[in-house]
């Protein structure tokens, strides 16, 4: 028995009540991995060998052909692709562990593809109930409400776009869910002025492609990397407050969020600030602002039940805040 593959093709509502609600573990294997590695000359080779992809036809992709194929051929596929190794490397079976430690009935698995910013494609497993979990603590950390309007513009096989829609999911809120992609930038702008959401979920790359355009959403909810001062001052001219998320693959789903108003003027080193943990998490660092150290967590919904290492560092500052030195920034400290 394997792990089903979801059809990314579908919108996004879809894929999404699909990880919500099926009884089996499945996988997200997002297009670009998939063309990545077929691209590699040598596995094209054995590829065209086995006369898995058309070749020679315009218009024809290597991902519509790959999801319209079965189940066994797929992961034929993914074997040559040198995938099937990484998706399997985790026991998908695992069973939900109560506090006494014994095993119950198990949980369905997801297997979330992430490069995070380490360039390097990783496949992560978490049980179902541990990304459900996080939503739930996740919607009470952006303090939603079941009447809120959202809108999210990010992609639903990235932890980030799953964790916000099982909020709405699970308050019953009314969402929208708009796939970001390159060259769309028009279709963004759109939606939100014919939708009008109380509360934008998306990331500082989308959001720094539409500061120049006409819009306004009460709150702005957004992950990833740290923004500069003259970005929130941009993006304070669209909203009235901004929530910054932090958070991981392997964390589940977010860890920490930062509230502000976005007329109050930046503080020193504030576009930095990841906020608190979210109920249930723990984070250490023993880094100070001069010398940023490891950011650890211990999380109730991480892949492993045990301080991991972030790959990220900074520092707690006096009110107990998560400070954290964007990635560039610390490749240079390092060099």
């Amino acid at each position: 028995m394997v792990p089903h593959i979801i059809d990314l093709r579908l919108p996004a509502k879809e894929i999404i009540r699909h990880l919500r609600w099926t009884r089996d573990s499945v996988v997200l294997i997002p297009e670009k991995l998939i063309t990545a590695r077929v691209n590699d000359s040598d596995v094209k080779n054995k590829l065209l060998s086995r006369e898995f992809f058309l070749s020679g036809t315009e218009g024809s992709t290597k991902v519509e052909e790959f999801y319209g194929w079965d189940a066994e051929r797929q992961w034929e596929c993914l074997d040559l692709l040198g995938l099937k190794e990484v998706v399997l490397n985790q026991d998908y079976h695992m069973g939900i562990r109560t506090n006494s430690g014994e095993n119950s009935s198990p949980s369905p698995m997801v297997g979330i593809f992430s490069s995070g910013t380490t360039n390097h494609a990783k496949c992560l497993w978490n049980r179902r109930d541990h990304l459900v979990q996080n939503a739930k603590v996740s919607a009470e950390a952006f303090e939603l409400k079941a009447d809120d309007k959202l809108l999210f513009m990010a992609l639903p096989w990235h932890v980030a776009g799953i964790t916000w829609a099982f909020m709405a999911e699970d308050l019953g809120a009314h969402y929208d869910f708009l796939v970001t992609r390159r060259g769309e930038e028009a279709d963004w702008i759109a939606a939100i002025q014919r939708i009008k959401p109380n509360y934008l979920f998306t990331v500082p790359s989308a959001l720094s492609k539409m500061y120049n355009h006409q819009w306004w959403v009460e709150v702005v909810v957004f992950g990833g990397q740290p923004m500069s001062k003259n970005d929130y001052e941009k993006l304070g001219r669209h909203c009235r407050t901004t929530m910054q998320g932090y958070g991981q693959t392997e964390a589940g789903g977010l860890i920490c969020v930062y509230k502000r108003e976005s007329v109050r003027l930046l503080l020193k080193d504030e576009e930095y600030c990841q906020g608190n943990p979210i109920r249930g998490v723990n984070i250490r660092c023993s880094g100070t602002v001069d010398a940023p150290s490891t950011i650890e967590v211990l999380s109730p919904t991480a892949i492993v039940n045990e301080w991991y290492d972030t790959g990220d560092q900074g520092y707690l500052d006096e009110k107990g805040q998560l400070i954290l030195i964007p990635r560039s920034q610390q490749k240079e400290m390092i060099g």
